[in-house]
């Protein structure tokens, strides 16, 4: 795989690939280069940071790692349940930040294998208020998404 200077910060690595060869980001395995300074996970990073948020130890510290990091976590199949663990552990104004960040993906968080179980938390742990962003990017596709094995999920 080539060599690669990383700087692990629990969830997040970010990685300067020194060739560009195939490389494993986000859960997925790809044949493109990762961008210099790009975000990647692993499973045990991800597991870790799960963990901690989960037990309430250091919670602010975990959270923070979290943020702006949502949609990336959220299509990761651990990822997505330290997200969904920092919306149950966090404040309910950091919940709604938190959230935000999945602004503009909502269509595509729906139909995402590990997305969608984001989409759920934010959908019954958040206010109404805080929630409403996921059924005004549904207008106009809320049947499709009804038919989609995992869009329906959302939907109940």
């Amino acid at each position: 795989m080539g060599s690669w200077t990383s700087l692990g910060v629990c969830c997040m690595q970010l990685s300067f690939p020194a060739t560009p060869q195939a490389m494993y980001i986000g859960g997925v395995s790809t044949n493109k280069p990762a961008a210099v300074g790009e975000v990647t996970f692993s499973e045990e990073m991800c597991g870790a940071l799960k963990v901690q948020l989960e037990s309430g130890d250091r919670v602010e510290d975990a959270v923070a790692r979290v943020r702006g990091q949502v949609w990336r976590l959220s299509r990761h199949p651990v990822g997505c349940r330290a997200v969904q663990a920092a919306l149950e552990r966090c404040s309910g104004y950091e919940a709604s930040e938190l959230a935000a960040e999945l602004r503009g993906h909502v269509l595509e968080a729906a139909t995402s294998p590990h997305a969608n179980y984001v989409l759920q938390k934010v959908i019954t742990q958040l206010s109404s208020a805080s929630s409403n962003f996921v059924a005004e990017e549904l207008l106009g596709s809320a049947a499709r998404i009804a038919r989609h094995r995992f869009g329906c999920r959302i939907l109940c």
